[in-house]
């Protein structure tokens, strides 16, 4: 999903910029286990471990997707801020949407937060290492 959208739309809006060559091996295993670190257990804790979780408890099993969606608009939202210019924000908070999206239906099918984690981790990695 997000490599099939949110990557096209990212470079297509001027958000991501194409890549000149990849990153050293050194550069990619740093930024990811940083990454995992500093921002992603962190996030997946709070919006898959207990925002989507909670949310699942409230629909029936039927309806699984509405955890995954409200955790996802939320998730879209926290990034809001992430940006200065309106433009920036407006397109930063629909990506992260969309990845937020990807996150939840990994944690959703594995119902494991570690498979979460390393594709937050593994997607920060990439576009700050590769799309910069």
């Amino acid at each position: 999903l997000e490599l099939l959208v949110v990557v096209p739309a990212g470079v297509a809006t001027g958000f991501l910029h194409m890549p000149t060559g990849p990153p050293s091996a050194g550069t990619f295993v740093a930024g990811f286990l940083f990454n995992v670190i500093s921002v992603s257990i962190i996030e997946e804790l709070l919006f898959r471990a207990i925002i989507q979780a909670a949310l699942k408890r409230l629909f029936d099993k039927k309806k699984w997707w509405m955890s995954t969606l409200i955790s996802s608009i939320l998730f879209g939202l926290w990034h809001w801020p992430r940006e200065t210019e309106l433009k920036a924000r407006c397109i930063y908070m629909v990506l992260a949407f969309v990845c937020g999206l990807s996150y939840g239906s990994v944690y959703h099918y594995t119902g494991r937060l570690g498979a979460s984690v390393v594709v937050h981790s593994l997607t920060d990695t990439i576009w700050g290492t590769v799309f910069k």
